[in-house]
């Protein structure tokens, strides 16, 4: 039997938590209300990582887990020690998940991936995401980083190695929260029960508080405990805490990394596509702002590409172009959003 669910590369794999979720559910056209609704909020730790590295992502009020809370994907999560209590075969086991239309995220030991960088060099536990399998091949098609660090909707696993690196011992190192089989599918039947419905009136607030950099995380107080405004930033005065970063990177007091600025880059795609949705939707009537931030998204690429260059030579006046781009694009993106909030105000008379 073969078996492949619908997959695409995503507009987010900063984090693969993002990728997996986001190389499944942008599928589907029901899932978009929600994707333009969300990636909005930026969150920066003001200092540093233990990796001397920055520490800046998409905000969401539970961390990375953002997914086991979209209200129309059927989703349940089945923790491992449940597992142990019944006898099973792993490899049916997951082909008969994926059969029944859902995605699988787990994960497994890097050790046992033939595919990976650590395959018989090093023991480390990361997420993997399944959405496939042929049973002439013996293998699972699944995404994720390759050898050379880019992300892959294309990798290919035996069941063989799949078992083995689900089962390592070594998985056990990982959060107990994480100890487990994550199991989600977008389906049309529960989709007309739990709609999610696009709200203009809502994304205006959220592009006003990241324009007014709040601390979105007050919002979910009934979940979670806010976040220390002395230890994070948010929003668009998340670029102050980057550029720190980078001074700090010309007085060898940090440690170069692409990620922060990938982020960075990878926010620009989306506020890209949620200007042309919201063009598109007939929420603005777009004065030259899909074209200025098309100009802003390409500076974001090149500053990332920038980094690249930085972590390859070391020349710091890399760092300063990088510091000018920044400062360009925070200038320009204030801009370009307080006409955006004006065109959606005065389009849909909120």
């Amino acid at each position: 039997m073969i078996k492949k669910l619908p997959i695409i590369k995503p507009p987010i794999n900063t984090y693969l938590s993002h990728g997996y979720y986001l190389s499944a559910m942008m599928n589907y056209k029901e899932f978009l209300p929600w994707f333009h609704s969300n990636y909005i909020h930026l969150k920066c730790l003001k200092e540093l990582t233990k990796e001397l590295v920055c520490d800046l992502n998409f905000f969401f009020p539970d961390g990375l887990d953002y997914l086991q809370s979209v209200p129309f994907i059927k989703k349940q999560f089945i923790f491992k020690d449940i597992l142990s209590y019944f006898e099973y075969d792993i490899i049916n086991f997951f082909k008969n998940i994926i059969s029944e239309g859902y995605y699988i995220c787990t994960f497994v030991d890097e050790y046992y991936i033939p595919s990976k960088n650590l395959f018989q060099k090093e023991h480390n536990s990361h997420r993997i995401l399944l959405y496939g399998f042929d049973d002439e091949l013996d293998i699972f098609n699944v995404c994720g980083w390759d050898k050379n660090g880019i992300y892959s909707i294309k990798e290919l696993v035996s069941y063989k190695d799949l078992a083995a690196a689900f089962q390592s011992k070594y998985n056990e190192d990982i959060l107990l929260s994480k100890r487990g089989i994550f199991c989600f599918k977008l389906d049309v039947s529960y989709f007309e029960s739990h709609e999610y419905k696009f709200d203009i009136e809502y994304v205006y607030r959220e592009i006003n508080d990241y324009l007014t950099s709040n601390n979105v995380s007050e919002k979910f107080g009934m979940y979670y405990n806010k976040l220390d405004p002395e230890k994070y930033s948010f929003g668009i005065s998340v670029y102050n805490d980057f550029k720190k970063y980078l001074y700090k990177l010309i007085d060898n007091e940090a440690n170069a990394s692409n990620i922060a600025v990938h982020a960075i880059w990878e926010h620009k795609k989306c506020m890209l596509m949620r200007i042309n949705y919201l063009k598109e939707m007939k929420f603005i009537s777009d004065v030259g702002i899909t074209d200025g931030y098309e100009e802003i998204e390409k500076k974001a690429y090149q500053c990332r590409n920038l980094m690249l260059k930085y972590r390859a030579h070391k020349e710091t006046n890399i760092i300063h172009r990088m510091l000018n781009l920044i400062k360009i694009i925070e200038n320009q993106e204030r801009n370009l959003l307080e006409k955006l909030l004006y065109d959606i105000k005065s389009t849909n008379s909120i």
